[in-house]
């Protein structure tokens, strides 16, 4: 059997590994951070559903339900009320629970870990991915791999020191990246909010948006902006929302620890390479308006899984591994290139912009509950095209023109791998 090393306890890569352990392949997940340490110490939302479609039992008592958000304008004079009902689909999951279900889950499949080992980039032999270069406690060494599934994140040391010659991406740009502060902190006594979760756009002056969800007594605060740093942001940010809701206290309690970097962007152009295939944040693979990613890297893990399985011994090159992405964009990935082009079309706007499409009524509580996108592209930029704002015009149309052309890069995507179509179809699909 081939010789798999996972870079990476992500969930992606978890959920191939425990599906080729099932099937016999001598799988090894690579591990900078200690067991104890693996998953952000906070909520996030995904579909329970998919266990089901990985074929892994669901944790016990781990889902609460997700409850659509109401919005709040920059300036903060335009609520867009919403129903609080918790959704029958969404749900919360602590990602330490998610993530200590998913890598005991594995160790009983027969993958093997090895944590708080640094992994320094790949090994490459004639060309192709061959293993991975660690470090350990000052020593370093090298794993060797039939294949290499790099789950190792945004920042992948793996996808950001493959030979150029591979076409894949290997930095994610500023401007596709999502800057986020995310801490619970004490409540007191005061005025709790009248809706549990309430979003406020472009509240730290960046794109993007700052939240306060009511978690069960627990305030849970996030301060976030798309393409520049916001430590200078977060302090002033979090306490502009307890001005605002005073129950919320001073002091952390779970979270907080800096900013982290989420990549808010369509799914990379190229995702595979003789002897390599990225899987989860190092592939970009969450939803562009809200970065949640646990359901599309989970599936993608089943995906990328039952490809290897179905080439049996053969030698995983990229001709063969390409009918992972293929599966996965038709599967997943196309549902979200109109979120990403309006995503896009918002990184554009400035807080000024965003007061006008609250307070005109171009942006209202009809776009924010729509799923999984708060808004959908014709029923928006008819909206827009009825108002005359200049800071708008050029925003709309390079919305228009990628939306355009959107169709035709979806169906022109190959099926089946020759190297210059596929370079040639990834050129039109990362110009969207």
């Amino acid at each position: 059997m081939l010789k798999i090393a996972v870079a990476g306890a992500g969930h992606g890569g978890l959920t191939a590994a425990i599906r080729l352990a099932q099937k016999g392949y001598d799988v090894t997940v690579i591990e900078a951070q200690k067991k104890e340490a693996l998953g952000h110490d906070w909520h996030d939302s995904m579909l329970p559903e998919a266990f089901d479609f990985c074929d892994i039992p669901r944790p016990e008592n781990a889902f609460t339900p997700y409850i659509k958000a109401q919005h709040r304008n920059p300036g903060k004079d335009v609520v867009l009320k919403t129903d609080p009902a918790p959704s029958d689909t969404v749900f919360y999951i602590d990602r330490k629970t998610l993530i200590r279900h998913l890598v005991d889950h594995a160790a009983s499949a027969g993958v093997k870990f090895r944590f708080e080992t640094e992994i320094t980039g790949p090994v490459i032999n004639g060309g192709k991915v061959a293993g991975l270069f660690v470090k350990k406690e000052k020593q370093f060494g090298a794993c060797k791999a039939d294949l290499v599934i790099d789950a190792a994140g945004m920042h992948s040391p793996v996808r950001r020191n493959l030979p150029e010659a591979s076409g894949i991406l290997r930095e994610i740009a500023p401007q596709d990246t999502y800057f986020v502060y995310r801490a619970y902190y004490n409540a007191v006594d005061g005025i709790r909010p009248d809706h549990p979760y309430n979003i406020i756009f472009f509240h730290t002056g960046l794109p993007g948006l700052d939240w306060l969800i009511d978690r069960n007594g627990t305030p849970d605060i996030l301060v976030g902006g798309i393409g520049a740093d916001i430590r200078e942001k977060i302090a002033p940010a979090v306490e502009d929302i307890r001005a605002q809701w005073t129950w919320v206290g001073e002091n952390v309690v779970r979270g907080g620890g800096g900013v982290k970097n989420i990549p808010l962007r369509r799914t990379l152009p190229l995702i595979v390479a003789d002897g390599y295939a990225a899987v989860g944040d190092s592939a970009a693979m969450t939803e562009p308006m809200n970065g949640s990613g646990i359901t599309l890297s989970m599936k993608a893990g089943r995906i990328l899984a039952d490809v290897i399985v179905n080439a049996g011994e053969k030698a995983p090159r990229t001709e063969r591994l390409w009918r992972y992405q293929y599966v996965y964009q038709k599967a997943l990935g196309e549902k979200y290139l109109t979120d990403d082009i309006i995503r896009g079309m918002l990184s554009m706007l400035t807080p000024d912009d965003m007061d006008y499409l609250f307070r005109n009524g171009v942006l209202t509580a009809k776009e924010m509950l729509k799923d999984p996108s708060p808004v959908t592209a014709a029923y928006f930029l008819q909206k827009l095209a009825l108002f005359g704002r200049p800071s708008l015009l050029r925003p709309v149309a390079v919305t228009v023109r990628r939306l355009a052309h959107m169709k035709e890069v979806c169906a022109s995507m190959p099926e089946m791998y020759d190297r210059d179509a596929v370079r040639s179809w990834a050129e039109q699909y990362e110009a969207l």
